[in-house]
């Protein structure tokens, strides 16, 4: 009989709520481009953590969330000077890629790793320990909170960002808080996911939640299952036909949505 060990369930389950939850955000507020450089954000912050681990002492996850809030912080600068997404995504993108391939030069030349890089990379739950998963679990549902706390505020400034100036709700927290969830989930999860498909995990569930649900709160529950369900999938089929989780995740969800667009297409809804 075919059984997983729970934490590996448990850790394919978390990335899943994780990133549904922000994928959620990132589809509302229509931070797709600055979302697709998150995972850079990620692996500098993993590599900053493995430099701070080595030298310092402390936990490499503490670290590396640490770093990934305060890396984050000049994404949303940008934004908050007034310049275009897909502008401030290109140079945080040209940033945090070059700040990787120095602090990778670091890491490889002078501290004692004792995890491959690769894991990071590539990304697989069935490499996570025990202890793993229970950061990676109380991570998520953190970030279900904070999302669940932040999404009708976020909803309102992206639809409409005078009234919501208008009515108290500041725009600029609301994505400082979108910006911090995602380098925060990003960096959690790249031990499950990995750099390459976290691209894929962060922006498709909520543009498949888009396509097929007609309010905001249902988009957002879409996307969690949407995420969930494909992380789960990709655990099952990673196992049974010995191939990467993350990698079959992210073709599934891939997948999904080209059956979504074509049924869409076919009744005639474009």
């Amino acid at each position: 009989m075919f059984v997983l060990p729970v934490y590996w369930v448990v850790a394919a389950a978390a990335a899943g709520l994780g990133f549904g939850a922000v994928s959620g955000v990132v589809s509302a507020r229509r931070l797709y481009f600055l979302a697709g450089g998150m995972p850079h954000t990620a692996l500098v912050a993993v590599l900053a953590g493995l430099l701070a681990s080595s030298f310092i002492g402390g936990s490499v996850y503490a670290w590396s969330v640490l770093f990934a809030s305060v890396f984050s912080l000049f994404a949303w600068l940008l934004l908050r000077l007034g310049v275009d997404p897909e502008r401030a995504a290109a140079v945080y993108v040209a940033f945090a890629s070059s700040l990787a391939v120095i602090l990778a030069y670091y890491v490889l030349s002078g501290v004692e790793v004792h995890q491959s890089l690769w894991a990071y990379v590539l990304g697989d739950p069935l490499l996570v320990s025990p202890a793993d998963t229970v950061f990676i679990a109380s991570v998520s549902l953190a970030a279900l909170l904070a999302v669940y706390t932040i999404y009708r505020g976020v909803v309102i400034v992206a639809l409409d960002p005078g009234f919501a100036e208008s009515v108290g709700i500041r725009a600029w927290l609301y994505d400082l808080a979108s910006v911090l969830l995602l380098a925060v989930v990003s960096t959690a999860m790249l031990r499950v996911a990995g750099f390459v498909l976290e691209h894929v995990l962060i922006l498709v569930p909520g543009i498949i939640a888009a396509r097929i649900t007609s309010s905001a709160s249902s988009a957002l529950r879409a996307s969690i299952l949407v995420a969930v369900s494909a992380s789960l999938a990709g655990l099952a089929a990673g196992c049974l036909l010995d191939a990467s989780p993350s990698g079959a995740a992210g073709l599934i969800l891939s997948l999904l949505y080209i059956l979504v667009l074509a049924r869409r297409s076919s009744g005639g809804a474009g």
